[in-house]
């Protein structure tokens, strides 16, 4: 998996479990990791990742994953043996 600085740097700001994360740079990240997204009723977004199943709430009106969201898209990628 080739990722960008930008995709490394969401990828340590999500194991830091930083509050700041900018929910479309967690999509892009899990693109560039080779899942797929699948948008689903009102703000629910559907992540598929190495056969790992997870739906998150997209943060609104903020941009920003607040801390949990970002603590269960660790647990997420952990899940789908993603290592920081």
């Amino acid at each position: 998996m080739a990722l960008s600085n930008k995709h490394r740097k969401t990828l340590q700001a999500v194991y830091a479990v930083q509050a700041n994360v900018k929910f479309k740079d967690i999509e892009r990240l899990i693109e560039a990791l080779g899942g797929q997204i699948v948008e689903r009723e009102g703000s629910r977004v559907h992540f598929r990742l190495n056969d790992v199943p997870a739906t998150f709430h997209r943060p609104h009106p903020n941009p920003q994953a607040g801390r949990g969201a970002v603590r269960a898209i660790k647990d997420f990628l952990t899940t789908a043996e993603i290592k920081e």
